[in-house]
């Protein structure tokens, strides 16, 4: 936790489109594909052993996001660029846009020691402080007395209020589909240009 720095970039974009130009431009990106999966297994190693440096960590996120950003023209643009690079020479050793790309999260691997660099150098974007946490995913559910989360395991009546973060994405629209699905009578949804992540 204390060493990554997650950060809204201000870009706006449907996540399925970009999805979709990945998936179009597969056969053309076999060798990035493999050498992606590989990069999972290294991740692996690095974290669950005392004796690699976790810094290789950030040098490996790097690596996977220069590999990533040549599966598709939509991964990346100028700005997304200019961000990154950034925060490079702020401190940070690596990172990624999150997601399926073209905007929206970027995730940075910075050293405790020069997260204040990285911050001021990027004091226009949004810094998302967060936590990893072991319980899986919740629905936000709102009742009368204010937003409450409720772990999936748990049973929600149909005619709950359901608010879906994300509802044209990959996982929020799944969300949505598997509520209608079920039943459930009262989903709300916000489209990006009513809601407001910067103020």
């Amino acid at each position: 936790n204390n060493h990554l720095m997650l950060f809204f970039t201000g870009v706006s974009r449907f996540s399925s489109q970009v999805a979709e130009s990945q998936i179009a431009n597969m056969g053309n990106c076999l060798p990035q594909m493999h050498e992606l999966y590989d990069m999972a297994e290294e991740g692996s190693s690095i974290l669950t052993r005392p004796n690699i440096p976790l810094e290789e960590f950030g040098k490996l996120l790097d690596r996977a996001w220069h590999n990533k950003r040549s599966l598709s023209n939509m991964i990346t643009n100028n700005e997304i660029d200019n961000l990154y690079k950034t925060a490079i020479k702020a401190g940070a050793s690596g990172g990624k846009v999150l997601g399926a790309g073209g905007g929206g999260f970027i995730l940075f691997f910075v050293k405790p020691e020069n997260q204040e660099k990285v911050k001021n150098a990027l004091s226009k974007l949004t810094h998302v402080p967060f936590a990893f946490e072991n319980t899986g995913s919740k629905v936000v559910v709102y009742q009368p007395n204010g937003f409450w989360l409720l772990p999936m395991s748990d049973e929600l009546k149909n005619n709950t209020k359901i608010y879906v973060a994300g509802h044209k994405g990959l996982i929020g629209s799944a969300f949505i589909r598997f509520f209608v699905k079920n039943d459930y009578t009262n989903i709300f949804v916000q489209d990006r240009n009513k809601l407001d992540l910067c103020s």
